[in-house]
């Protein structure tokens, strides 16, 4: 992996924002963290934030998150700004997975953003699948995302018919 990992490194100015997050979610898949691939990998995303689409950058940061890699502030408000920029795009699973990897990366989620989520939610919640409403309550059941804009109402709105 050390050989692939100098491979793609030597390769980084060129990728697209598709091939990073690739990247990046093939490392974490594989467990290997590479402080010279990630730190390169941060810094092509960061240069190139605008052009991600929402489900490289759920994968991006999904990646960054298993590895335990916690990009620059900088970099964080781009990337997160990204993912604000194209809520509306993302798949219900994308949408969770970000705002998960991006909460525990620590990325800037004030009020607004926290406000955002909640009502892109909440507007798709005919599309939430079962481990979709899984994947909400462990995000609204942790201490970190106490500032849920009233994440027991959001809950209890969501479709919980009876099988």
């Amino acid at each position: 992996l050390a050989a692939l990992g100098a491979f793609w490194l030597g390769r980084m100015p060129q990728l697209t924002p598709q091939h990073v997050a690739q990247l990046v979610w093939c490392l974490s898949r594989w467990g290997h963290r590479s402080e010279a691939v990630l730190g390169a990998a941060e810094r092509r995303a960061a240069a190139a934030a605008g052009h991600f689409g929402e489900q490289d950058l759920a994968n991006l940061l999904w990646g960054f998150h298993h590895l335990g890699y916690v990009p620059a502030e900088g970099t964080a408000a781009v990337l997160t700004d990204r993912g604000f920029d194209v809520l509306q795009e993302f798949t219900v699973q994308g949408l969770l997975n970000f705002f998960v990897a991006a909460s525990c990366l620590g990325f800037p989620l004030g009020e607004s953003r926290l406000a955002a989520f909640t009502a892109e939610v909440r507007l798709r919640r005919a599309e939430l699948l079962p481990q979709d409403l899984l994947d909400l309550a462990a995000i609204l059941s942790g201490d970190r995302f106490a500032a849920v804009p009233d994440g027991r109402a959001l809950l209890a709105s969501l479709p919980l018919d009876p099988v």
